[in-house]
């Protein structure tokens, strides 16, 4: 894959110095331990477009993202989104996102759809997705398996939501930028 652009870079790169406490309180045990040491959190970069005809209602798709979603952050960069989520207790509900927002949630815990307008190409939706970075090597496959998603779980969750979460300023990232090779 191709580096994301250097800004995004900069805004993720001090969002996790900024937000270092809880990531390494949330992901304090077995591989994503290990991922999260190694840098590999919020580190795989994936692009979301959207144009063309509304996709809501019963056509949203409702799922659960893949392991590399424990955690997960999208950016809103053009257009509008919305997220719906499903939990135990808040049951369902929608949260718009527009260019400039941004959640950090486990969409790999939570059933989840996303809603998109209609658009046409010229207005069109882009989000970028940050999730783990998994390495390719061969034993990455065993090691998740072996994981204990039963106690992580719900202490990733429990950590999220008590963290106080630092949105980094445009200074701090406009500084971060600057010492980014």
């Amino acid at each position: 894959k191709h580096r994301a652009p250097k800004r995004l870079v900069a805004f993720v790169r001090c969002f996790k110095e900024l937000n270092a406490n809880w990531l390494q309180e949330a992901f304090n045990q077995g591989y994503f331990q290990e991922l999260t040491q190694n840098d590999c959190h919020l580190a795989d970069f994936a692009m979301q477009f959207h144009w063309g005809d509304e996709i809501g209602n019963s056509d949203i798709g409702w799922h659960a993202d893949g392991p590399n979603s424990m955690l997960h952050m999208a950016i809103g960069i053009l257009g509008r989104r919305a997220l719906h989520m499903s939990r135990p207790n808040e049951g369902h509900t929608v949260h718009w996102q527009k260019p400039g927002d941004f959640y950090i949630g486990t969409p790999f815990t939570a059933m989840h759809a996303v809603e998109y307008p209609e658009c046409s190409p010229d207005d069109r939706v882009l989000a970028i997705q940050i999730r783990f970075l998994f390495p390719t090597n061969s034993n990455s496959q065993e090691e998740f398996r072996n994981q204990n998603y039963e106690t992580l779980v719900p202490h990733v969750v429990q950590t999220i939501n008590n963290a106080n979460i630092r949105v980094p300023t445009l200074h701090e990232v406009t500084q971060t930028f600057s010492l980014l090779q």
